[in-house]
């Protein structure tokens, strides 16, 4: 407690009714000097209680401000795992839609692939078609390859 806060809070105005009180009883001879010893002591007991009741509730609040600052404290710890939390969860979300996008992608390409690929055997199919109802007749270099070809598997007996 400052000294200004104790000369003018409550302690410093009891210390004034206590000095005033002596001036009045010293200037009254007919009081008992023990009736004023009795005041002063009173009016300084009320006074050390006021003080004492003044530092009692400036220690409340001394701890009560500790706490508030421990569970401020503990709030900002907290926020901070929330944050940390929250961006990971914000790189998990990035992560999975770039594994969508991939799988999407490669469905999309698969689905090229399968399109392209019927129609190559499409072609095939044509072109095989075409040559099987070609029928080289007489004496070509294709009729003599395939009379090769029919003997050749004859040997091997198929």
């Amino acid at each position: 407690m400052s000294i200004l806060s104790w000369l003018f809070g409550a302690p410093g105005w009891l210390l004034a009714g206590g000095l005033i009180l002596v001036a009045v009883f010293g200037l009254v001879p007919s009081i008992s000097k023990w009736l004023w010893v009795a005041c002063i002591v009173a009016v300084g007991a009320w006074g050390a209680a006021g003080y004492g009741k003044a530092a009692l509730q400036a220690r409340h609040t001394r701890e009560a401000g500790d706490k508030l600052l421990q569970a401020e404290q503990a709030l900002r710890a907290a926020g901070g795992d929330l944050h940390t939390a929250a961006r990971e969860i914000e790189a998990r979300d990035r992560m999975l839609r770039q594994i969508e996008a991939d799988a999407s992608r490669r469905t999309r390409n698969a689905e090229a692939a399968r399109r392209a690929a019927a129609a190559q055997i499409a072609t095939l199919r044509q072109r095989a078609a075409a040559t099987q109802a070609y029928a080289p007749k007489g004496d070509t270099p294709a009729a003599r390859a395939e009379d090769a070809a029919a003997q050749w598997l004859k040997a091997r007996g198929q």
